[in-house]
């Protein structure tokens, strides 16, 4: 059986040193620089809108805790241990 071998094309300069291939190799980079820029300012606004989201959750418990009567006045009422529980539940978590 006959020995088939592939063609390889042989540079004496790489692509890299030549003009050309300087210029491409410098766009690359540059897109590569954008692409970072568009990855960071992602995650920042990801991280701002979480922040603000985090924040208004926080706000629940203080403005039912305004409304006079409800589960104040009933301490044995199962929603409020509940809601109790997990809080001290999530406390402990952020705590360790």
């Amino acid at each position: 059986m006959p020995e088939v071998r592939a063609a390889v094309a042989h540079h004496t300069t790489p692509l890299w040193l030549t003009l050309a291939g300087l210029g491409v190799l410098f766009a690359k980079l540059q897109q590569g620089v954008q692409e970072n820029q568009q990855i960071l300012t992602v995650a920042r606004m990801r991280a701002d809108a979480e922040d603000a989201y985090g924040n208004s959750l926080s706000a629940i418990t203080p403005a039912t805790d305004r409304i006079g009567g409800g589960f104040s006045r009933d301490e044995g009422a199962s929603v409020r241990k509940v809601r109790e529980h997990d809080t001290r539940r999530r406390l402990s978590a952020n705590r360790s």
